[in-house]
């Protein structure tokens, strides 16, 4: 079912500048601004990981949390913002098991040094039988520090983790390939232009969301050696634009592996093509 009461999304192509901004959708993002400053909302939530008798996925349950809490994360920081609030829906009691999911919530904000509050609510109307929480972060930056829309002509594309789902592909948390906010925060400091999280739908959807953020086309490169389609679970990897001559001095700024998986163009004939 459709949600009618949707947040409008930005009419064509995302340009930031010093006016007021009202509610706009910016992919999985909401956000605003006013005086100067640009505030931004993510949300995720996990389900179905934990130590609960019907958990398809048996793992402690600090870990849903902290991966519900890490993909809000880190598509908050990507855009340049830092944390300042943060809630949580815990679909079970705040006994010493639901205390363990906070836990994860907890470790997450640590790692990046964010001292966000956390409020939020729990259940203890129904009994359950499986793990879950939401977890909605809000964070804000000037508008000149803003990196959404920030794409250009001529960008390369590159894919830094490795998409990781979990399931079919299992893995943990520090990883050498599984990215986490804390390398957010790095990337930002090198010759990027843009950064994004990659999510379920897989690296080549999330390309083409970048590209339209900005109006541009994108070449995939089909050659690349990862699954372009695979997903990412919770955001295992994050997609990096910027120019091709700075391959080279991220690849050495990171520990995780970089791959080139696009190159942005200017046009809207053939928005996705592939080489």
């Amino acid at each position: 079912m459709r949600n009618p009461r949707r947040v409008p999304p930005v009419p064509g192509r995302l340009v930031l500048g010093p006016d007021p901004i009202g509610l706009r959708q910016v992919r999985d993002l909401t956000i605003w601004g006013d005086g100067g400053l640009l505030y931004v909302v993510a949300c995720d939530s996990n389900a179905s990981v934990g130590e609960l008798p019907h958990d398809f996925l048996q793992r402690p349950p600090e870990e849903a949390g902290y991966n519900a809490s890490k993909v809000a994360l880190m598509e908050v920081l990507a855009t340049g913002a830092r944390p300042f609030l943060v809630t949580n829906t815990l679909c079970g009691p705040l006994d010493d098991y639901g205390s363990r999911v906070l836990a994860g919530i907890v470790r997450a904000l640590e790692e990046i040094g964010s001292d966000a509050p956390i409020g939020g609510s729990d259940e203890t109307n129904m009994e359950t039988s499986q793990t879950g929480v939401g977890v909605t972060v809000v964070g804000r930056a000037p508008v000149a520090q803003m990196r959404l829309g920030s794409s250009r002509p001529g960008d390369a594309v590159v894919c830094i983790g490795r998409p990781r789902d979990g399931v079919r592909v299992p893995y943990r948390e520090g990883d050498a390939d599984v990215a986490a906010p804390r390398d957010v925060l790095a990337l930002l400091e090198t010759e990027v232009h843009e950064l994004l999280p990659v999510g379920s739908k897989g690296v080549a959807y999330e390309v083409g969301e970048l590209a339209a953020t900005v109006g541009l086309s994108v070449t995939l490169r089909t050659e690349a050696s990862i699954d372009l389609d695979a997903s990412a679970g919770a955001s295992t990897c994050v997609l990096a634009s910027l120019p091709e001559e700075a391959i080279e001095r991220v690849r050495t700024a990171t520990s995780l592996p970089v791959e080139v998986v696009a190159h942005l163009r200017a046009g809207p004939d053939d928005p996705m093509g592939v080489v």
